[in-house]
């Protein structure tokens, strides 16, 4: 299975400081926008836009400073640790990888098929 989180920074900032939920957010990487959240995509931001214009186009937007990636590596590894639990998973990005989970599916179907609860 592949997994890729959708703005993934922004759920990481979002976690550290919960007040963000919910309004328009972005991370920013050398004066571009890398991710804006859900609320900050519906006023038009865009992934690799330019702050300026991400301020221009919502002025309310609440631009974060991406640029230590220790948060992003940290949340990734914890993300990484809770998918291993269904099998070998494979890092692709700080935000995605693959997770083998054949035998995770090979054991479910075993015990009484899909809905079948694990042991």
């Amino acid at each position: 299975c592949h997994f890729d989180i959708d703005c993934f920074y922004a759920q990481v900032e979002e976690l550290r400081d919960p007040r963000l939920a919910g309004r328009p957010m972005a991370v920013t990487q050398k004066y571009l926008c890398v991710t804006a959240n859900y609320p900050a995509r519906a006023a038009g931001l865009k992934k690799l836009m330019a702050a300026t214009e991400a301020k221009r186009l919502c002025p309310e937007v609440v631009l974060i400073s991406g640029e230590d990636l220790t948060p992003y590596r940290h949340c990734s590894k914890r993300v990484r640790q809770v998918l291993t639990r269904f099998g070998p998973c494979e890092k692709l990005g700080l935000d995605e990888c693959w997770v083998d989970v054949t035998r995770e599916v090979d054991r479910r179907v075993a015990a009484g098929g899909p809905g079948a609860d694990p042991p």
